[in-house]
Order: structure tokens, then sequence, then C-alpha cells
């Protein structure tokens, strides 16, 4: 197990953000309202102050914004990266400030954060980034170079109304807002989930989805003998839960099983909720309950009855559904929760649109761009491109009724009541790759049982050791 650690130590050093990609067909377009981030009017009397602090004004005059040009590096790529151009050419169209915003792509997340922090480096760092804010905080905690949004979102001339704030989810609101600084404005949020056939459940004695971990073992397992028993050989190890070992995927279960590893900073991995998850977790290995896929994507393997559930992001969704319709396969499959000891809980994360340090005129005019793109009808084609999650009561009303939407991501929209954010700590990408890779050697070594209070043990360590590391 030490040279597994040691490893990981030389991959951490490199770390970087995974994205929240996708590969979709883009939304409708609608008609954008230059002066505000809705038909409301910009300006409000009302001011909603985050604290009973005083926020200092945004003493910019509309007129010294024309022309402006900002830049704003974003990670998406593919089908979202398309629709993003375009939104943002709208907005440069038809602004009435005259401000005109520049893309920067470098790519990915991964590659976003690498850039970024070489421009920051030289002092050539974007006007606007959206960027995950666990990533923000890691900048921010070296270089301060990210604006508090707290006076931008309330301001009585620029800010948001009272509504327009009401509208979004807390939940998403508050991830960004850490100890009276809000470091971002939520652009995006996903989470993983559980992709589940229906019809071949039901085949295999089953009426409904597991919401509990034996149940979860039990359908598993289930389709797992039904393969081993049929005529076909080469299907044989195949049909329960394909071994997924991504972080998300692998907090996910920790989460579901009552698993608390943060608190105030603190990671601590060692507990017994923790050991029973990574039990339990490795059990379906070892019964032959969960297997370990050859193809680098699932889809195939679910759409022909290899795989009774998979674990996957809600952008899986779109390419699960071409995979079922090119193999002719008509199965009812739905995108339920993770199982879970207690109430089935979803875990989300993405980046936040964030405005970095430079002029009062350009730090305004990056803020107008954010509060443009996060009205509801740029909202709605977003997450119409991308099938991630909805991030406001409107937008969700407005796409569960519609038909722009496959049922599977209403099913898996409608099923997420008890959604929960990762920690907004600058550490979280550390503890999470030393979860993915507890996750890797907990599928992919010989790994076994008793070795389970030495691998958390070990977590606990390499955390330490590295927290403290740029």
């Amino acid at each position: 197990m030490k040279n597994i650690w040691l490893s990981l130590l030389a991959f951490i050093l490199g770390i970087t953000v995974l994205g929240a990609c996708s590969n979709s067909n883009p939304g409708t377009k609608k008609t954008p309202e230059p002066q505000s981030a809705t038909s409301t009017p910009a300006a409000t009397p009302t001011k909603i102050l985050p604290t009973t602090t005083q926020l200092p004004d945004i003493n910019v005059e509309a007129a010294s914004l024309k022309g402006l040009q900002i830049q704003f590096m974003h990670p998406w790529s593919d089908a979202l990266g398309i629709e993003m151009a375009k939104m943002i050419d709208e907005f440069n169209q038809n602004n009435t400030w005259g401000i005109f915003v520049n893309a920067q792509t470098p790519g990915s997340a991964g590659m976003l954060t690498n850039q970024l922090v070489e421009d920051i480096a030289t002092g050539n760092q974007p006007d606007l980034v959206a960027a995950p804010v666990d990533t923000l905080l890691k900048i921010d905690t070296s270089e301060h170079a990210i604006v508090d949004l707290n006076p931008y979102v309330y301001s009585s001339q620029w800010g948001m109304t009272p509504d327009e704030l009401a509208d979004f989810d807390p939940i998403f609101l508050e991830q960004d807002h850490v100890k009276g600084f809000r470091y971002g404005f939520p652009a995006q949020r996903s989470t993983v989930m559980m992709f589940y056939n229906s019809t071949w459940a039901k085949e295999l004695g089953f009426s409904s989805p597991p919401t509990a971990p034996q149940d979860f073992q039990n359908q598993a397992c289930a389709a797992f003998q039904a393969l081993k028993n049929d005529s076909e050989s080469s299907n044989d190890g195949l049909g329960g839960w394909i071994v997924n070992t991504e972080g998300l995927v692998t907090y996910s279960w920790l989460v579901n099983f009552n698993t608390a590893i943060v608190a105030n900073g603190n990671y601590t991995f060692t507990s017994p909720a923790a050991q029973t998850a990574f039990e339990t977790i490795l059990g379906l290995l070892t019964s032959g309950c969960a297997w370990i896929p050859r193809q680098a994507t699932p889809y195939d393997y679910f759409a022909s009855r290899q795989a009774l559930i998979y674990s996957g992001y809600l952008q899986d969704i779109l390419p699960q559904i071409k995979a079922n319709s090119l193999a002719g396969i008509s199965d009812n499959w739905t995108v339920i929760p993770f199982p879970s000891t207690q109430e089935q809980r979803v875990v989300a994360e993405g980046p936040s649109y964030a405005v970095m340090k430079s002029t009062p005129e350009k730090q305004l005019a990056a803020w107008l761009f954010v509060r443009w793109m996060s009205s509801p009808d740029y909202q709605v084609r977003i997450v119409q491109t991308s099938g991630t999650l909805p991030l406001s009561t409107q937008v969700k009303n407005q796409l569960m009724t519609s038909g722009s939407m496959s049922q599977q991501w209403k099913d898996a929209v409608g099923s997420t009541s008890q959604v929960m954010t990762v920690p907004s700590d600058p550490n979280w990408q550390l503890a999470k790759t030393i979860i993915e890779d507890a996750g890797w050697q907990l599928f992919k070594t010989n790994l076994v049982k008793s070795d389970i209070p030495a691998l958390l043990a070990q977590m606990d360590s390499t955390f330490i050791e590295l927290k403290d590391r740029k």
C-alpha cells in the first residue's frame, strides 16, 4: 500500500479540477433583455443586505462602460461551448452599455485552472472566470485576486431584485458565500446518480428501484446471477453495478452511509460509517455483483443488459438515450439517487462565475454579464444544452413541463429534494483526489476487507501531509 500512496503524492502535485463538460443539443434561442437579467428594471429602491454590515457602493458611471472589453475564461467545450459562444455574441450585440465580452476557452476545467494560475502569476488574468468555488478559494488564499460579489449582487442600482435572488436555490447561492465573502455566483451544477434499468429489474422480480444498500445489493446480485445462469458464457461475471471509482461517486457512497469527513476545514476519513461504506461497496465486487469494465464508457453495457445499474453524471443521460436508440433497445430506464442508510442525498458540484480584480469599470462590466447570463432565459439554455441541474425554481418548473428535456432528466431532477454541495473549502480538490484513489484501491488492487482500516488511516495521514502545499 505504501508504494501506491507514494504514487498518489506525485500525482497530486499536478492536481487539476475535473470539468462539467457536456455533449448535447443546443437549446432554443430567445431574445435577450439588454438592460437587466430579466424583464424587471435593473434599478430598484430595495437593498437586501446579506449581513448587517453596510456594503460599499459601486461608484461607476454607466457611460464609462461604453466600448469596454472584458476577457471571460470558461471551461466549456462541445455543445455547451458552442451555445456559450452564441449567448456571448447576443450579449455583445444587444447590451445597452456597449460592453464587449471576449471568450477564452482553454478546453477543460483542468486546463482552465492551470491557465488561470499562470495568467495570475504574469498579471494577465481574465476579468471573469467560471470555476468551482474550491478552486477560487485555493487561488485567493495566496493571490487575493477575486472580487467580493456581495456589493454587486445587492446593489440597488446594479444588483438583483429580491425576487430574482429568491428564485435561486439557496444551497447553490450559499456554496459560493464563505465567511461573509461571495467568491462567485452559480453558473452550473451537476451531480452523479444511478442509471437503472426498470424493465430488466421487474423481470428479475423487483417492483421498485433500490433505496437502501441491501436493496441495491440484492438487485445487483440478481442481475449477476441471471447472466451467470443463462446460456451465454461470455457474459458471466457481468450484470450488476459497473465499478466507478471517480471521486464524486465514491464521495456520494460515503455521504449516503452518513459519513461526515469535513468539519471546519479539517478532513477525517477514518470513522465507523466510512468503514461500513467501504466494506459494503467492496463486498459488491467480491460477491460478483459489481464488475470492472474494459470500455471507457458504460453506455453500450447498459443498453445491452450487461449492467443493471451504473453511476454517472446527469450529462450521461443524452449519450445513454442515443446508445439505447442505436442498439434498438426499448427497455424503460431511469436515474435514481444512491442507496442510503438514511435519507437519500445527491451531491452537487460545478463552476461559478467569479470576477477578478482589475478596474472598477471592468469589474462592474463583468458582473453585468454575469447578471445577464443568470436570467432564466439563459439558464434554461445552459441546462437544455448540458442536461445539468436547474439552479432556480423558475427554470426547474419550466423545464419539468417542457418537451425539450428527457423523462430520465425529469426523473433525476424530481428525486433531488435532498441536494447537498461539495465542501466550500480550498482543500476539497485534494480530499476528492484522495477519495478517488481510495476507490481505485478498493476495486483495482488486491485489497481485502481487513485492509480497510489501514486504508482510511492512510487517507488521513496523506491529507495532513499535502494540505498546505500549493
